[in-house]
């Protein structure tokens, strides 16, 4: 089951003990035995490898590898948690509520910006056209207070047309 750990991995099932038949297909045991481990971190490639050398030298990493999968990062914050006291994982713990607190309040902001930037848009867009549509009844000679109603542009407005 397992070609190139088979080494390392052993697969049991259950089996009954009298009459010596299969207990269940869904259940399987498998064990890693660490000691029989001895990849080096240049010589783990598998995910499986990967998992197995995570296991086995967790307490002694320094560093995630840079070619292991986003997976690991959880492990790894876990493993460097595990070696805080009390006060440094509370440190730790308030410096990522602030990160997360600074990150969030950036992305309100700049999202509340893009919907302001989005609403003035708009509204100059409306603007334009209701200059527009004032301008060619203006060219038809419409009287200003059809054209008032129309577009809904001030006297003002329609005087400087004009």
């Amino acid at each position: 089951m397992f070609p190139e750990s088979d080494k390392y991995i052993n697969s049991f099932k259950l089996l009954e003990k009298e009459k010596f038949i299969n207990y269940s297909d869904d259940i399987e045991l498998i064990f890693v035995e660490l000691p029989k481990f001895t990849k080096n971190i240049n010589q783990v490639e598998s995910i499986q490898d990967r998992w197995i050398y995570f296991i086995k030298n967790a307490g002694s990493l320094e560093f995630q590898p840079k070619n292991w999968n986003a997976e690991f990062d959880t492990a790894f914050t876990t493993i460097n948690e595990a070696n805080l006291s009390v006060k440094e994982l509370e440190i730790q713990h308030k410096r990522k509520e602030f990160i997360y607190i600074r990150k969030s309040s950036i992305e309100l902001a700049t999202q509340s910006g893009i919907e302001k930037g989005m609403q003035s848009g708009i509204e100059k867009g409306e603007k334009n056209k209701a200059l527009e549509i004032a301008k060619n009844l203006i060219a038809q000679n419409i009287e200003n207070s059809i054209i008032i109603i129309s577009t809904g542009l001030s006297e003002e407005e329609i005087q400087e047309l004009r």
